[in-house]
């Protein structure tokens, strides 16, 4: 019974009667790589590293003599022709054998050499470098320790696998690199998926060993088992205080001690997402507004001489020219438009301003709004006039009149423009929380979605006329006035949402 129970322990535990071992348990053969009966016999000195057999024999000296000792304390073992270990230590007495026990920490140590290597990294990069600058920097130490990393976007419980670092002949590597770009359901990465649910991370030690919502994870599993590797950690990345990525690691050998140092990894993966986010969000402003200056001054230089074509042009009418000049005339005309609508988008570009913020009666205003917009050149002579619901409860809003008028006009005309041939542009208003949503929606083509990860990006354009600045100023004029515009997945047409703050009752 009593060698059962020493067998049974968790740390290794060594008795010396002199200089010699006398007694070993099981855990002791497997921490220092050698069989009973090449440790029974040999001097304790011999599977120490150099300079701890002198502070071994202090501190028992020292517990001899009545001292109180530590509670526990380091000790580097290193057996003949194997790699160092390094312990915690505890010290005892049977008569006057000594009794080491050893707690096996290099775990531990790994697990904060990580997070120094990994830190040491993050410090050299550039404040602006990015996650996936991070990612490929890091690479080498994940390929070093046999891991498998996968870094991959959250949209609510859908997981989308943006990069995967690891050998080019790792089963797991090679199943993650084949599902890059792809939209995963829970069903089909439901480790991710709980993560983003929970927005926790999760260690597991055997994947086939869990719960039901995991083992639906029967392609990752296979992968993992012809890899021979049963251990994984996945960590959720915030940015702006949401989850928006998940870092999943795979490897045979994950601790606990690791997955806290992939945790704080994690945490700074998600910081360099935000200081890349804030260092492009400076660059765009800093371009804006030298962008915007120098607008203004052309925008005014131009309006001076459209002025002058359209008082030429009046007064060439009134001297009854042919049906050619005629013809001639409406083409001036219509081209003299066109250039004074460019000088004042690139006017309103120009001139954010700073908001007066009142409250607005939504139906008044858009009311206002489309019959501006039904007035624009661009507008096509068949378009009807758009449909208008609101909620009696979703009228009042808090914002500056005259730039949410602006961006309304916008976005109406931008509608009208786009809507098919006897379609129709609605648009409906309802309260949503402490908010109004306001959505102008119309029955024409669908927007491409690669134009739409642009659409509100300065000169950005589909269309063979205007410079692409609308709704650009539509986003920056809702944002001043506290809210924000988003363009909605819609099976047809295309629809735009503006969320506005909703006013509180009696407020001004």
């Amino acid at each position: 019974m009593g060698d059962e129970l020493l067998h049974s322990l968790p740390d290794a535990v060594l008795v010396a009667d002199g200089e010699r071992i006398t007694s070993v348990n099981a855990r002791a053969e497997v921490m220092l790589g050698m069989d009973r009966a090449a440790l029974i016999g040999r001097p304790l000195a011999t599977v120490l590293a150099p300079g701890e057999p002198s502070r071994l024999a202090a501190l028992a000296a020292q517990q001899d003599a009545g001292w109180a000792p530590p509670t526990t304390f380091r000790l580097r073992f290193r057996p003949p022709g194997a790699r160092e270990v390094l312990s915690d230590v505890r010290l005892g007495r049977i008569g006057a054998a000594l009794v080491v026990c050893a707690r096996d920490i290099s775990e531990e140590r790994r697990g904060v050499e990580l997070v120094s290597r990994l830190a040491e990294i993050v410090g050299r990069l550039a404040a602006s470098a990015g996650a996936e600058a991070l990612l490929d920097a890091c690479e080498p130490i994940f390929i070093e320790l046999g891991w498998t990393v996968a870094y991959s976007a959250m949209s609510g419980e859908i997981t989308t696998p943006l990069r995967v670092l690891g050998r080019e002949d790792d089963p797991i590597a090679t199943y993650g690199r084949s599902i890059i770009g792809r939209h995963l359901e829970p069903a089909q990465s439901p480790i991710a998926a709980e993560v983003a649910r929970t927005m926790r991370p999760i260690f597991l030690d055997n994947l086939p060993t869990l719960g039901e919502q995991f083992r639906a994870a029967t392609t990752l599993d296979a992968s993992m088992r012809e890899a021979q590797v049963r251990r994984s950690a996945w960590c959720p990345i915030f940015s702006d205080g949401r989850l928006s990525h998940v870092l999943a690691v795979a490897g045979p050998d994950i601790t606990e001690h690791d997955f806290v140092a992939l945790q704080l990894f994690a945490a700074q993966l998600g910081a360099a997402m935000r200081a890349a986010a804030l260092h492009a969000e400076l660059v765009q402003r800093e371009r804006l507004a030298a962008m915007g200056r120098m607008s203004a001054v052309l925008a005014h230089e131009v309006r001076t001489p459209i002025a002058v074509v359209f008082n030429a042009l009046g007064a060439l009418k009134h001297l009854e020219p042919t049906p050619d000049q005629t013809e001639l005339l409406r083409i001036i005309g219509e081209e003299a438009q066109r250039l004074r609508s460019v000088a004042e988008e690139v006017l309103d570009f120009a001139k954010p301003g700073e908001p007066q913020m009142v409250v607005i009666d939504l139906l008044t205003l858009v009311g206002e709004a489309s019959s501006a917009a039904m007035q624009h050149p661009a507008v096509p002579a068949r378009a009807a006039e758009p449909t208008i619901r609101m909620d009696a409860n979703g009228r009042s809003v808090r914002a500056d009149a005259e730039l949410l008028r602006g961006a309304l006009v916008n976005l109406i005309q931008n509608a009208l423009s786009h809507v098919s041939a006897g379609g129709a542009v609605r648009i409906e208003a309802a309260p949503t929380g402490e908010e109004v949503r306001l959505t102008v929606y119309n029955d024409g083509p669908t927007i491409a979605p690669e134009a739409a990860s642009q659409l509100f990006e300065p000169f950005f354009t589909t269309r063979t006329q205007g410079i692409g600045l609308g709704l650009f100023v539509v986003r920056r004029s809702v944002e001043t006035c506290g809210g924000r515009v988003e363009l909605d997945a819609t099976e047809t047409g295309t629809q735009f949402s503006v969320y506005l703050k909703a006013a509180k009752e009696g407020s001004r």
